[in-house]
């Protein structure tokens, strides 16, 4: 009973926990490439679906590339004068946080004219997943024997015990009534000896003193 109710516990404190959420981040031009001049930022976007609270990493060397985050308007003529944002140190983590699109190049010149650009879409946060609930784990069963039958146990017990000690009628083992020992004293025995010895002694002692 007892595992039971520990495994009814857990299922209701799981059913209280929010749903949630996996974030995803991405290498921007990974697995095969980076931020750099050689790779295909339209190609490495094209069928991805990017939501709230996913993250970007932009992987350059540093000092050769940077990530400026910019304005659609200057994301389309690689205008670099009034950057969002910009970053040089050669590992740029963006979060997500926020739907809409969002506009990426690169500020040294000739870098975002030469294909160092993205843009990135953002959709709304994915659908929330709850946790899959545990296998409730099956009632215990109890190895012990019915309480009728430990009761009944005792007196079976008791009754086999009488059984045993009581001989069965006419058993050999039966003895019969012990008879009283007496001691007789038969005419003639011990005593009538000792008497008649007695005599002979007197009679011998008055012959010797005469």
């Amino acid at each position: 009973m007892a595992p039971l109710l520990r495994a009814l516990v857990a299922l209701a404190a799981m059913a209280t926990v929010p749903p949630f959420a996996v974030a995803a981040n991405y290498n921007v031009g990974g697995p095969g490439g980076s931020w750099d001049l050689s790779t295909d930022f339209t190609g490495w976007v094209s069928g991805k679906k990017f939501h709230v609270g996913d993250t970007l990493t932009f992987k350059h060397a540093a000092n050769q590339h940077d990530v400026l985050e910019v304005s659609r308007a200057a994301y389309g003529t690689c205008a670099t004068g009034n950057p969002i944002s910009t970053d040089a140190g050669g590992n740029t983590v963006v979060k997500l946080t926020a739907a809409g699109k969002r506009y990426f190049i690169c500020g040294i010149a000739g870098h975002c004219s030469a294909g160092m650009k993205v843009e990135i879409d953002v959709l709304a946060a994915k659908p929330a997943t709850s946790p899959a609930p545990s296998p409730s784990p099956s009632p215990a069963t109890s190895s012990s024997p019915p309480e009728s039958s430990l009761a009944s146990a005792p007196s079976s017990a008791s009754r086999r015990s009488h059984t045993d000690a009581t001989p069965a009628a006419g058993s050999s083992d039966e003895l019969p009534p012990s008879k009283p020992t007496t001691t007789a004293v038969a005419s003639g025995g011990e005593p009538a000896k000792a008497v008649a010895g007695f005599g002979s002694g007197l009679l011998m002692l008055a012959v010797l003193v005469l």
